[in-house]
């Protein structure tokens, strides 16, 4: 293993490197392969401190979908572990004032995630970053009724918890979806944006079994959003007993995220999620354990339409969408958008839009 990656100081203790966090792939990178790692020393029956390298993340450089992605996952390690993990952290005030704003120090203090070195965390300034910026926590729920044994009380329950995510997202984003004299997001835009996101949310309480964070950025002239958790991931969401889906039994998880992706012509769901978002050139990232998806235009007219007559089928993900990147996806590739598979799975189910609201009209 690359010491870039991890590197084992003794037996009690195990560094991993999150990178840059400039991407959701540079997670994936440096992230996939030392967690499975640490996953087999658990199961071998060792124990050891986690922590947590940050000394390579820069000013500037940071990207939201990959800090969203990396809460979800060191909430994971904290409920696996019972205990808080270290870090290796050097003193940037940029980044510190960043982490400040946006609330991921105040999320990670929250849930008891890391612990921060005192002498480090304090004397940065605040208040200086975009504040159309912000990461969102969702709780994962408990009492969720049982489908099999009462339908209507289900739907009642996803119906009420979609509206609380809904509601929740427009009071603490409020302030990005104001309008002033410099910006205007489109009103059916700001809609759709506010029914994706909540939808999303719902999915990872729901289907993917953990607890969701959302994290939200606006510019003048471009909106992203980014929904991660560290659930169960698209094949066991799809293969749940009350789906047929649970019959195909070795179905990979980019082939789920493919069927994911287009099944649902009917509700404001993925579908037409990416649908608005790669029609105003925008782009649609999606992450579920070893499988990696960025759905632009050419991609995604290839693909909506394909599932066979019968519906219930493993895709053909080659004649469908032609051949997987190896390596790192080139501008052309990442322009027309791409699929692969990485060698090592990165629990939970990652999903990022980002839309040139420039382009959109009413």
């Amino acid at each position: 293993m690359s010491d870039m990656n991890q590197t084992t100081i003794n037996q009690n203790e195990f560094v991993v490197s999150v990178g840059p966090l400039n991407s959701l792939s540079s997670l994936m990178y440096h992230l996939a392969e030392p967690l499975t790692s640490l996953n087999r020393e658990f199961v071998s029956g060792k124990n050891p401190d986690v922590i947590w390298d940050l000394r390579n993340v820069m000013p500037g450089q940071q990207n939201m979908a990959s800090l969203t992605a990396f809460l979800s996952l060191a909430h994971r390690l904290r409920l696996f572990t019972g205990r808080a993990q270290e870090v290796l952290l050097e003193w940037k005030p940029k980044v510190l004032s960043f982490w400040s704003d946006i609330g991921f120090l105040d999320l990670s203090r929250k849930y008891d995630l890391i612990k921060w070195p005192e002498q480090l965390i304090g004397g940065f300034p605040s208040n200086v970053t975009n504040p159309n910026t912000i990461i969102i926590d969702y709780p994962s729920e408990t009492n969720i009724p049982d489908q099999a044994d009462n339908e209507e009380e289900w739907k009642k329950w996803k119906d009420e918890t979609r509206e609380e995510v809904k509601a929740q997202l427009m009071l603490k984003c409020s302030r990005l979806f104001e309008k002033s004299r410099n910006f205007k997001l489109p009103t059916r835009l700001r809609d759709q944006i506010t029914i994706t996101s909540s939808e999303l949310v719902l999915n990872s309480i729901l289907h993917g079994k953990s607890m969701a964070f959302l994290g939200m950025q606006r510019t003048s002239k471009r909106i992203s959003v980014s929904v991660c958790d560290a659930g169960i991931g698209f094949v066991n969401s799809l293969q749940k007993q009350s789906r047929d889906w649970s019959k195909i039994k070795d179905m990979k998880n980019i082939e789920a995220i493919l069927i994911g992706s287009i099944e649902n012509t009917r509700e404001m769901g993925l579908r037409r999620s990416i649908d608005m978002t790669v029609q105003v050139g925008g782009y649609v990232e999606i992450f579920s354990n070893d499988a990696e998806m960025r759905w632009r235009t050419e991609l995604w007219e290839k693909a909506k339409n394909s599932l066979p007559p019968e519906r219930y089928v493993v895709p053909d993900m080659q004649l469908i969408l032609g051949d997987p990147v190896h390596g790192t996806a080139t501008a052309e590739q990442k322009r027309m958008g791409y699929y692969r598979t990485w060698q090592q799975a990165l629990r939970g189910t990652r999903i990022s839009f980002d839309i040139d609201f420039s382009n959109f009209e009413d």
